[in-house]
């Protein structure tokens, strides 16, 4: 099996990441089809999920990248798996490519807890 576990505990941000994808190949305001499996739990208070499509730009610091929450915001993993399915839009500056993550995060709540999978990521450039 070759799904993604994350675990985290008050004031830890885990992720897993799809680093810099087809530079040179995508280009500004290309489409992408990103999807997933999701299953989890959250404990407590301030426990979520984020999906993030970047844009990375040409300067090796971030200054430009543009970020994209998918959904607008978190995700609430479910115990049962959920299919995920999202169209992001390439930004202005995609000079170093696209990266994609899922991070679990959870506030600085005694108690938080985030316990999630995740399965199935696809991404396609349309």
């Amino acid at each position: 099996l070759f799904a993604a576990h994350i675990v985290a505990g008050p004031s830890q941000n885990p992720l897993v990441k799809q680093f810099e994808l087809l530079p040179g190949v995508v280009a500004p305001g290309d489409t992408f089809t990103i999807s997933f499996d999701m299953k989890g739990t959250l404990v407590g208070d301030g426990g979520v999920v984020f999906a993030e499509f970047i844009s990375e730009g040409a300067a090796i610091d971030g200054s430009d990248n543009t970020n994209e929450f998918l959904d607008g915001g978190p995700i609430f993993p479910t115990p049962l798996w959920a299919t995920y399915s999202f169209t992001p839009v390439a930004g202005a500056d995609v000079s170093r490519g696209i990266s994609f993550q899922l991070v679990a995060v959870c506030g600085a709540v005694i108690g938080c807890g985030v316990d999630v999978y995740f399965d199935n990521v696809s991404i396609i450039l349309n």
